[in-house]
C-alpha cells in the first residue's frame, strides 16, 4: 500500500504553509483524496507534484 501524507505532514516536508497546500489542492494542482474529515495525499501525488515544480 502507498504512503499517504496529511495535509498538515506535506507542509512540514515542503516547508510551506497549511494555506499553500489547501490552495494547491483546491486548485487542483495538487491531488488529495478526502477520507472522513481529512484530506490525504498519496506518495506519487506529492512527488508528481514537485517534480513539476512549485511556484
Amino acid at each position: 500500500m502507498e504512503k499517504r501524507y496529511l495535509v498538515e505532514e506535506v507542509a512540514m516536508e515542503t516547508r510551506r504553509p497549511v494555506s499553500t497546500i489547501w490552495r494547491w489542492i483546491r486548485e487542483g494542482k495538487l491531488e488529495a483524496v478526502r477520507t472522513g474529515k481529512r484530506y490525504l495525499i498519496a506518495e506519487s501525488a506529492l512527488n508528481d507534484f514537485l517534480n513539476n515544480g512549485t511556484k
